[in-house]
């Protein structure tokens, strides 16, 4: 067991000094990490603008809105998560419940956009550089399933819902 890794090395000699083999692509460092962080970055702008609703459909945005600005909190909610737009409130200064709803939708895109780049970082400890990005915009890619139906449910409910 001595002298043994606990992760594998498949992907260890990709992207140092070794010549890719016959129909593998190469990847230098400075690209991967450049594809990694506009992967991230892009899966953050779209996690943010896709999801265009309007403040309240999500049933518990205006409680995790009101915890954001008055600190309280009752640990049903992702603590990491309200301290992190908290955080944020810092500079930001939302001072209503629509602005810190924003922040908090701002946040957790950011916060997707990092998960996205990690699971590409972390994917080429085990895997190819190709093969860690192709693992990223699968981690990226919303699920397929129901989508169709979800979308009319949020239709109906924001044409049946009054403002708030």
């Amino acid at each position: 067991m001595r002298g043994r890794r606990l992760l594998g090395t498949a992907g260890a000699g990709l992207n140092r000094a070794t010549r890719p083999c016959e129909g593998q692509v190469f990847l230098s460092p400075l690209r991967f990490w450049c594809s990694a962080a506009a992967l991230g970055l892009i899966a953050a702008i779209a996690f943010h603008v896709i999801p265009d609703l309007p403040v309240g459909i999500p049933y518990d945005e205006p409680k995790k809105g009101r915890f954001v600005l008055t600190g309280w909190e009752d640990f049903h909610q992702p603590i990491l998560m309200l301290q992190i737009v908290r955080l944020a409130n810092l500079w930001a200064n939302a001072q209503d419940l629509a602005s810190a709803v924003e922040l908090g939708r701002a946040a957790a895109s950011a916060s997707g956009g990092l998960l996205i780049f990690a699971t590409v970082a972390f994917a080429r400890r085990v895997m190819g550089p190709v093969s860690a990005l192709g693992a990223g915009v699968l981690a990226a890619r919303p699920p397929r399933g129901g989508s169709r139906e979800r979308r009319a449910n949020i239709r109906h409910r924001v044409s049946a819902s009054p403002p708030l």
